[in-house]
């Protein structure tokens, strides 16, 4: 594991004020791996965290899990990201999966979820950072990495604030901690082997019990990339301002949202307000979508008069 050097009129600052970690003028880096064990479903895990510049705790992590195989680290110096990370004052995780046959990691309950809780701890003592041992966690991830963020809100529900799954096509249904994390599923006119399909009918499946989920569908891949990236972000933060009260520490427990905490959609409508969930006929809700606030919905109506192709 090797990280960046850090200036030494830092280190010096550090031990005099007694701080256990480091007081941060600048960002930082580092880098870490994970190896699999026993039964893992990945062959390598590696990632690299980006730490904003403060000296305050960060409130959470944003993990970043890119298409199958690609290597994802590269995520820690976007400036879209550390823009995102600056600003909400969160650590990013940059991850560079790889698998085969035989190893599927986008399936997070089957090691690579766990590959993540491990990577935490080891930078938690690494970064002298202690509260990435226990952060808890938003997700955005590309066709693999969105299976890998959506399965990982049911391997950690009680760690995960929210999630953005792009691209993706999924084969796991939900349990019932793991619709309770809000999400937002993005898909594209042109992808693939049916892969629209599936995730409309994951997301309608789920809605009907009343998970705390959104939809988009563009015309393009790369509108569901680039275009939507910035609303992602939104939704994860938007995701952790709900559930994380900004006064928290972090690793908090994080609030569970019930029906009446959240707004909805219907898709059908292209103007107007969200409304409470709680107005919502039951038998409405798999044509619908679900914000964990008033705000995201309000964005999501005008995206959707603007980027929209046809949905579910």
């Amino acid at each position: 594991m090797v990280s960046r050097p850090i200036a030494a009129w830092a280190m010096v600052l550090g031990l005099f004020l007694g701080t256990v970690g480091v007081p941060r003028v600048r960002a930082e880096v580092f880098d870490a791996a994970i190896k699999p064990v026993g039964s893992d479903n990945f062959l390598l895990a590696e990632f690299r965290c980006y730490l904003p510049p403060a000296v305050d705790p960060v409130r959470g992590v944003a993990v970043l899990v890119p298409a199958y195989n690609e290597d994802g680290r590269n995520l820690a110096a976007d400036p879209a990201w550390t823009t995102f990370a600056d600003k909400n004052q969160v650590a990013l995780l940059a991850c560079h999966f790889q698998g085969d046959a035989g190893h599927d990691y986008s399936n997070a309950r089957r090691g690579s979820g766990q590959a993540l809780v491990r990577v935490l701890r080891d930078l938690s003592v690494q970064t002298r950072r202690r509260e990435l041992g226990n952060a808890n966690f938003m997700l955005w991830g590309v066709s693999s990495g969105a299976q890998f963020a959506a399965t990982m809100a049911m391997e950690k529900p009680d760690r995960t604030l929210g999630f953005v799954a792009v691209l993706g096509a999924y084969w796991l249904s939900a349990d019932a901690q793991a619709r309770k994390v809000p999400g937002l599923f993005i898909s594209s006119r042109d992808q693939a082997d049916g892969a629209v399909d599936r995730t409309r009918k994951h997301f309608t499946d789920s809605r009907t019990l009343g998970a705390n989920w959104a939809y988009f569908e563009t015309g393009s891949s790369t509108e569901a990339l680039e275009g939507m990236q910035s609303y992602g972000q939104d939704f994860i933060s938007g995701s952790m301002a709900a559930r994380q009260r900004a006064e928290s520490a972090p690793g908090s427990n994080l609030q569970t949202l019930s029906q009446k905490d959240c707004w909805v959609v219907p898709h059908d409508r292209e103007a107007g307000s969200p409304i409470p969930s709680v107005e919502l006929p039951r038998n409405a809700l798999p044509q619908s979508s679900s914000f964990p606030s008033r705000e995201l919905g309000e964005k999501w109506i005008v995206l959707k008069n603007t980027r929209w192709a046809t949905g579910p």
